[in-house]
């Protein structure tokens, strides 16, 4: 969800409210995001308290959108939407996102098959985006390997029921 979009990059997520709230001011203003009033709906994706009413969920894509824009007049942006079928929300935004053309936004979003065949709503919202697909094939064997001597060193018993168990699938390979 946008709320994790917004507390993994300012560090927000092992920390307690008040922290989180001093450091997402912090963040917030080194792009010019300093009025209160406009850090409520970032305050309220990011699971921080807010004073007032909860914003709407429309207030929060708005918000990130408005702080892709100041980071956007810094330098070009790329945000990466993964698993973007799982959440509602990170359709619209990127709907938003792509609205404002003159964003120098590149956004990339990841969707599983078997994702986009069980949700036919949100495969239709995502079509609707016109977006650039590009299918990605499972990983070589050769290159799974490689991934999984990166990360542990396992016997080549445990590697190989672990090719077999992923399929080529490199984020399922990382998560086991």
């Amino acid at each position: 969800p946008l709320g994790t979009m917004v507390a993994r990059p300012f560090g927000l997520l092992a920390l307690p409210p008040e922290l989180g709230l001093l450091r997402l001011q912090r963040e917030a203003g080194v792009v010019g995001l300093t009025d209160p009033v406009d850090l409520q709906p970032l305050r309220a994706l990011a699971g921080l308290p807010v004073e007032g009413p909860q914003p709407a969920r429309t207030e929060g894509t708005a918000a990130m959108t408005a702080l892709v824009a100041m980071i956007g007049d810094r330098s070009p942006v790329i945000v990466i939407l993964d698993d973007i079928v799982v959440s509602g929300e990170a359709i619209d935004w990127a709907r938003d996102l792509l609205s404002h053309t003159d964003l120098p936004v590149l956004v990339v979003g990841t969707a599983r098959d078997e994702d986009l065949a069980e949700d036919v709503d949100r495969r239709d919202s995502l079509d609707a985006l016109k977006l650039q697909t590009m299918p990605l094939a499972p990983l070589a064997d050769d290159t799974q390997r490689a991934l999984v001597r990166g990360l542990l060193d396992l016997r080549q018993d445990l590697v190989a029921a672990l090719l077999a168990r992923t399929n080529g699938n490199p984020a399922f390979t990382v998560q086991l």
